[in-house]
């Protein structure tokens, strides 16, 4: 299948990387935002309010708000969140309230990318697990988000996945560095538009911010396969939130 994309030799998708059956327990959230029209305080409250009513829901575990550190990321803000079920107010159920604050949303000229993923891949090879997203202070993520053309299928996508998303570059230029963790593939399920069809969450800690951005932009900087476009940003963690029974 690398073929499809005309991937050279020199950057075939790593051996351990692969895709696996979903976790049955876990449902996840992505929502990215473009550089919204106010400024990072007035966004904080504006999303903290809207979290603070998805905790409230059935199957909320977690959410986790992620700022890009680099002006230069297409996207300012993703947010993570984790559910046990895909019964959720935000796609799989009815919810009046919910669809009250998407068009409330929509009059804030937000330009959001909101889908509902199932994680399925590790770069390293890890067995998925339903372990919180907690991490360090000094965690940082490369956040990969994969949009492609119909004619490009998710079999082809996910059968290259390493290479296709640009996270072979990102293992083959950090190395046996500690600062890097793993990568984290998902795949979007159910959305409104626009799509980000996949992403890749990649961590990383003990680098600096200025690190992080400047890989970042080598990573963007790669050429794109045909019909596919990616967006990597380096982001830090702002807020996390979790159940409370």
């Amino acid at each position: 299948m690398l073929s499809r994309f005309g991937i050279s030799s020199a950057r075939k998708m790593s051996s351990k990387a692969g895709v696996v059956a979903p976790l049955s327990n876990r449902v996840y959230l992505l929502n990215w935002f473009e550089k919204p029209p106010m400024n990072d305080k007035e966004y904080h409250a504006f999303w903290e309010e809207t979290a603070l009513y998805v905790a409230k829901q059935d199957h909320f575990i977690s959410t986790h708000l992620h700022r890009a550190l680099g002006e230069k990321s297409k996207f300012t803000w993703c947010n993570l969140a984790v559910f046990d079920s895909a019964d959720v107010c935000l796609f799989g159920k009815p919810d009046p309230e919910w669809e009250r604050r998407m068009v409330q949303h929509s009059s804030m000229d937000l330009k959001a990318y909101p889908g509902q993923y199932n994680e399925i891949g590790s770069y390293n090879g890890n067995k998925l697990d339903d372990a919180d997203k907690t991490r360090p202070e000094d965690a940082r993520f490369l956040l990969t988000a994969v949009t492609a053309d119909d004619s490009v299928s998710s079999e082809d996508l996910e059968g290259s996945w390493a290479s296709v998303m640009k996270t072979d570059f990102i293992h083959d230029k950090l190395g046996p560095n500690p600062a890097l963790k793993d990568s984290l593939l998902y795949k979007m399920i159910a959305a409104r538009l626009p799509l980000v069809r996949y992403a890749v969450r990649t961590e990383l800690s003990g680098i600096d911010d200025q690190q992080g951005i400047e890989l970042a932009e080598m990573v963007d900087a790669q050429q794109n396969a045909k019909g596919v476009k990616t967006h990597t940003g380096c982001f830090k963690v702002r807020t996390n939130m979790y159940y409370k029974a």
